[in-house]
């Protein structure tokens, strides 16, 4: 097992590299593509490049994303020959509903019913419960239900006793080393990443979402922009999640919640996350506002990635905000790898 777990380390390296080198390169062929855009003198070699070059960035993202889950898996223990069984499965709000006992209608009763049951099992209130026991038992069922898959057992039930909560330790080391990578109400770290492995999915099953410029004006200033461009109808070809919501969301209603956002507090939760079931995800420009000079397209933040939306189709940013989340992800992986997790086999 230390052998595998060594190679993995090993390829992670290496797609790290592959990451940057590709990201190199594209930054070549996408400075071109703008530059040409802004002149209306395409090159269809160039063009053809940057989009092969974007299309290896997003899958190269994805198979780290993989590569880190199959550490992770290895590390909890999953048997050689459940090692195909492992991939990155997102635990999302559906997750959580699915796995939770009693298959509850919605999140807030399934929040509700917890947390009676960890007041009512430790005598505490929800003040007086730690966030690193409040967690991972929250999270318990879903993540039993989502290592079973690759033959790891676990058990989601948990109690109080004399020392502590006493939490499943497989359950409390999962929740360490992914919770960075949820996609839910209650912890959205992951959005970024779910995002653009969503775009991938749909490049890699589906259709190629194809780079497309964007020439704005914010002040005086012309900014280029390159996007992944999703058509309204796209949205058939994306599965169930917060991408294909975005593609299709009603124009004007989107408007109407970007405006309760640029007018309300920055960490006020507004109408628009509910509908998504998430939280603290959305954010515009307080300077340049949401809504682009002509009023046909409208630019806000899901977790620090530029969305643009027009009533026609729906454009993910893939310059500096994929840039960004690349590097956000190498912290986090690393800091996963790096994780000391022995106060949990005692």
């Amino acid at each position: 097992m230390e052998a595998f777990i060594l190679q993995i380390k090993e390829n992670i390296d290496y797609q790290e590299q592959k990451l940057a080198h590709l990201w190199k390169a594209r930054g070549k062929t996408n400075l071109l593509f703008l530059e040409q855009s802004a002149n209306h003198t395409l090159d269809p070699e160039n063009t053809a490049i940057n989009q092969a070059l974007t299309d290896s960035l997003l899958g190269a993202m994805a198979s780290l994303v993989d590569y880190y889950c199959m550490y992770c898996f290895l590390k909890l223990g999953v048997k050689a020959e459940k090692i195909t069984k492992v991939q990155y499965r997102q635990l999302n709000n559906q997750a959580l509903l699915s796995a939770a006992a009693g298959k509850p209608a919605s999140l807030d009763i399934f929040r509700k019913k917890f947390d009676e049951k960890i007041t009512d099992i430790s005598n505490k209130t929800l003040s007086e419960i730690s966030p690193n026991d409040y967690w991972p038992a929250l999270f318990s069922e879903a993540i039993t239900s989502a290592i079973s898959v690759a033959g790891i057992a676990a058990c989601s039930e948990f109690s109080h006793g004399e020392n502590g909560f006493l939490i499943d330790s497989t359950v409390r080391k999962f929740h360490e080393y992914m919770y960075r990578f949820y996609c839910n109400e209650f912890f959205s770290y992951g959005v970024k990443y779910n995002l653009f492995i969503d775009i991938n999915n749909c490049l890699k099953h589906n259709i190629v979402p194809y780079v497309t410029p964007k020439l704005e004006d914010f002040e005086g200033e012309a900014r280029a922009y390159s996007y992944v461009e999703f058509k309204k109808d796209a949205a058939i070809f994306l599965k169930p999640g917060l991408l294909k919501t975005l593609v299709d969301y009603d124009f004007d209603a989107m408007q109407e919640g970007l405006k309760q956002v640029y007018h309300g507090a920055t960490k006020h939760r507004s109408d628009l996350e509910r509908s998504w079931g998430m939280s603290d995800i959305l954010r515009v420009d307080k300077r340049n506002g949401y809504l682009s000079q002509d009023k046909n397209t409208l630019y806000f933040f899901i977790d620090n990635v530029l969305i643009a939306k027009t009533r026609d189709a729906s454009y993910v940013d893939v310059g500096i905000s994929l840039k960004k989340t690349l590097n956000r992800l190498l912290d986090d992986i690393r800091y996963g790898m790096n994780l000391d997790m022995s106060e949990f086999d005692s």
